[in-house]
């Protein structure tokens, strides 16, 4: 888990922080395996009243995907993915850390 450098601090770029973070796991776990199955995940929190977001880098082995049925009693892969990483609003008890509102939305980006 790497966050972005906090506020105060010199800014990384996202692609400097997901570029850090992919090198250092490749580092610790080269091998096909970790070639084949693993992954990136951009995590964003994003406040709807000021417009913070929070930014969280994961390494990832697999992912909770949602498998939708469609009509035909199938699944595509591509609709799963769309629903795992489309915008959900937040529930209850968050709050904006700058503007303290209650007011947000989350959701995932596959990095790689």
């Amino acid at each position: 888990l790497l966050r972005p450098q906090p506020a105060g601090s010199p800014e990384l770029h996202d692609l400097e922080v997901h570029e850090r973070l992919w090198l250092e796991a490749q580092r610790k776990d080269a091998s096909l395996v970790a070639d084949l199955f693993q992954g990136q995940l951009r995590s964003e929190i994003q406040c709807k009243s000021c417009g913070a977001s929070d930014q969280i880098f994961e390494l990832f082995w697999s992912l909770p995907v949602p498998v939708p049925a469609t009509a035909a009693g199938s699944a595509a892969l591509e609709s799963a993915l769309d629903a795992f990483c489309a915008k959900e609003p937040l529930e209850a008890g968050w709050s904006c850390s700058r503007c303290a509102a209650h007011s947000g939305e989350k959701r995932f980006e596959l990095w790689r």
